[in-house]
Protein backbone atom coordinates (compact mmCIF):
# COMPACT_ATOMS: atom_id res chain seq x y z
CA UNK A 1 0.00 0.00 0.00
CA UNK A 2 1.37 3.48 -0.82
CA UNK A 3 1.64 5.82 2.03
CA UNK A 4 -1.58 8.21 1.79
CA UNK A 5 -3.35 5.59 -0.29
CA UNK A 6 -6.86 4.90 1.40
CA UNK A 7 -8.57 1.84 2.07
CA UNK A 8 -11.60 3.67 -0.29
CA UNK A 9 -9.16 4.69 -2.78
CA UNK A 10 -7.21 0.89 -2.70
CA UNK A 11 -10.95 -0.34 -3.18
CA UNK A 12 -12.09 1.67 -6.12
CA UNK A 13 -8.72 0.69 -7.81
CA UNK A 14 -10.06 -2.77 -7.63
CA UNK A 15 -13.10 -2.52 -8.37
CA UNK A 16 -14.74 -3.03 -4.70
CA UNK A 17 -18.51 -1.72 -4.55
CA UNK A 18 -18.38 0.52 -1.50
CA UNK A 19 -19.68 -0.67 1.64
CA UNK A 20 -22.48 0.60 3.41
CA UNK A 21 -21.76 3.39 5.14
CA UNK A 22 -23.06 3.64 9.08
CA UNK A 23 -25.71 5.57 10.56
CA UNK A 24 -23.78 8.40 10.36
CA UNK A 25 -22.55 7.81 6.57
CA UNK A 26 -18.89 7.33 7.26
CA UNK A 27 -17.21 4.21 5.90
CA UNK A 28 -14.58 2.86 8.23
CA UNK A 29 -11.06 1.63 7.03
CA UNK A 30 -12.43 -1.75 8.47
CA UNK A 31 -15.43 -1.83 6.55
CA UNK A 32 -13.69 -0.90 3.27
CA UNK A 33 -11.11 -3.61 4.53
CA UNK A 34 -13.37 -6.41 4.86
CA UNK A 35 -15.35 -5.18 1.62
CA UNK A 36 -11.79 -5.77 -0.39
CA UNK A 37 -10.72 -9.34 1.11
CA UNK A 38 -14.24 -10.73 0.20
CA UNK A 39 -14.37 -9.19 -3.33
CA UNK A 40 -10.46 -10.93 -3.58
CA UNK A 41 -12.05 -14.14 -2.26
CA UNK A 42 -14.63 -14.08 -4.63
CA UNK A 43 -12.01 -13.18 -7.66
CA UNK A 44 -10.01 -16.18 -6.50
CA UNK A 45 -12.34 -18.63 -6.31
CA UNK A 46 -13.89 -17.76 -9.70
CA UNK A 47 -10.19 -17.80 -11.09
CA UNK A 48 -9.49 -21.46 -9.28
CA UNK A 49 -7.06 -19.85 -7.62
CA UNK A 50 -5.96 -22.07 -4.48
CA UNK A 51 -8.46 -24.85 -5.52
CA UNK A 52 -6.83 -28.16 -4.93
CA UNK A 53 -6.76 -31.13 -7.65
CA UNK A 54 -7.07 -34.77 -7.24
CA UNK A 55 -3.28 -35.87 -7.42
CA UNK A 56 -2.90 -38.00 -10.59
CA UNK A 57 -2.84 -41.62 -11.16
CA UNK A 58 -0.78 -43.35 -13.21
CA UNK A 59 -0.69 -46.36 -14.43
CA UNK A 60 0.58 -49.25 -11.72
Amino acid sequence: MAAGTSWAQIGARLGVPPPAADDHGVVSDVAWQEAIVAHENERASRSGFGQTRAPHRGAD
